[in-house]
């Protein structure tokens, strides 16, 4: 099912940027990790530290990223979705 994207805020010990997203009826937490939107920005040219600004720059190639991988369920033990910078395609995965 396709996410449906929602402001949202920053828990405690997250690094990154957080918000909700809706598959349905069902509420799904997603993120973006401080890394990946640091690399972003220096790989884009954004000269912006700012993680909110940079999100928000690339809100929707990121939260494109985090629906792929909520559609192939590749989701953290909590059950959230969290783009991370390997997930940009900026580096290589690495092999598990």
């Amino acid at each position: 099912m396709t996410l449906l994207h929602q402001p949202g805020r920053l828990p405690q010990k997250f690094t990154g940027v957080y918000w909700s997203a809706r598959d349905g009826e069902e509420s799904v937490g997603c993120g973006v990790t401080r890394e990946a939107l640091v690399k972003l920005a220096s790989a884009r040219g954004l000269a912006s530290q700012n993680i909110e600004e940079i999100y928000l720059t690339y809100r929707s190639v990121i939260q494109d990223l985090a629906s792929a991988k909520y559609e192939r369920r590749e989701l953290e033990p909590d059950k959230q979705v969290l783009v991370k910078k390997t997930d940009l395609g900026l580096e290589p995965k690495r092999a598990a």
